[in-house]
């Protein structure tokens, strides 16, 4: 995988935006799938190797752009075997504690499609998508092998909410993909943006904000074991992400939290 250095990235802004000298700052860590930076203070251009991510992020942001909740899109591109695409920057701060989510959610939810799936590539059904793409075979295979855990795995193939309505999912709204402004959430980093059971994105908010509470789920009406199945499925996801001891042992005590919401 191509390592996205800051002097590569400002010839890339150079060439393909017809800037000289432009400033440049990297907003995430750099990892192995994607690069975010701000260039003119103004402009996020995102970096990867994966069209898949950035089609996500910009087709949800064609989608929801009339709904002022989110960046406006721009544009997309490839260039040096690279793709990239902008959109403009939101000011604001990775909220503390949980802002008002119910009207975004409500909003987002509110678009639907007649499949399940990534926008770009629709498939026919949201319980292999739900298991393959957002849980997936490998991290299912280093689950069981460090914990011996395959009866949570049973219950995931075995309970998966049925869904006919398709809403559009943020897909990863995690705090870290929320912005505050003057006491107003807006949602950024749609690279997980789906189609699928409107209870998915309450349920990873869930699994990586454990001081959400049940009042949001109350808010938006939505079936409460839904939420918390795919807290399950999106904990033990971020179990086998987890790159410390320490982490995998929260991480799993979160686990059994949610198994022991889902038996009451």
């Amino acid at each position: 995988m191509r390592e996205f250095k800051l002097d590569w990235i400002q010839g890339l802004i150079q060439h393909e935006f017809k800037l000289n000298d432009p400033t440049c700052k990297v907003l995430n860590k750099p990892d192995l799938i994607a690069v975010t930076c701000l260039f003119d203070g103004k402009t996020v251009l995102r970096l990867t190797e994966t069209l898949q991510l950035l089609l996500n992020n910009f087709y949800a942001l064609q989608k929801i752009e009339q709904l002022k909740i989110a960046p406006t899109q721009q544009r997309m591109g490839l260039f040096d075997g690279v793709y990239y695409s902008t959109e403009e920057f939101l000011p604001g701060v990775e909220p503390t504690t949980l802002p008002p989510l119910a009207p975004l959610f409500k909003k987002i939810h509110a678009i639907t499609s007649e499949t399940p799936g990534y926008v770009s590539v629709p498939t026919s059904d949201w319980k292999p998508f739900v298991l393959d793409q957002k849980l997936g075979s490998s991290a299912i295979d280093l689950f069981i092998s460090e914990t011996g855990r395959s009866d949570i795995v049973e219950y995931l193939h075995e309970q998966c909410p049925t869904c006919s309505i398709f809403s559009l999912l943020h897909g990863s709204p995690s705090y870290c993909n929320i912005v505050v402004e003057e006491g107003v959430p807006s949602f950024i980093d749609f690279q997980s943006s789906c189609f699928g059971d409107k209870a998915y994105d309450i349920g990873y908010l869930y699994a990586y904000e454990p001081q959400t509470d049940e009042k949001l789920i109350e808010e938006l009406g939505y079936n409460r074991r839904d939420v918390f199945y795919y807290a399950l499925l999106v904990g033990i996801k971020r179990y086998t992400r987890g790159n410390t001891a320490e982490r995998k042992v929260d991480d799993l005590q979160r686990i059994e939290k949610t198994l022991a919401l889902l038996r009451k």
